[in-house]
């Protein structure tokens, strides 16, 4: 039935300046130290990634993409960005 299929698994964590911080949030707020906030901000990341070509020429090539961040800038804030894609390509 596929001529060619993958799927791609990423898992990324750590923590990341308070500047990338303001970049993916749209705040403008100075981060601090107040009510625990620490310099650096910790966040989790992961996302799943597929393309699949079917054999017959006339059927639609499928691609998708989900994608799951969380940071947290102090013990009692945490912000969850979900995104996802579909995308199905006809060759008509």
């Amino acid at each position: 039935m596929w001529e060619k299929a993958g799927v791609n698994v990423s898992v990324v964590y750590g923590s990341m300046p308070p500047e990338a911080y303001r970049a993916a949030t749209g705040t403008t707020k100075n981060l601090g130290k107040e009510n625990g906030a620490q310099d650096r901000v910790p966040f989790f990341a992961c996302g799943i990634s597929s393309v699949m070509h079917p054999h017959n020429p006339f059927a639609p090539t499928m691609h998708f993409n989900y994608r799951y961040v969380s940071l947290a800038r102090c013990q009692s804030e945490q912000i969850l960005i979900f995104h996802t894609t579909y995308v199905r390509h006809s060759t008509l």
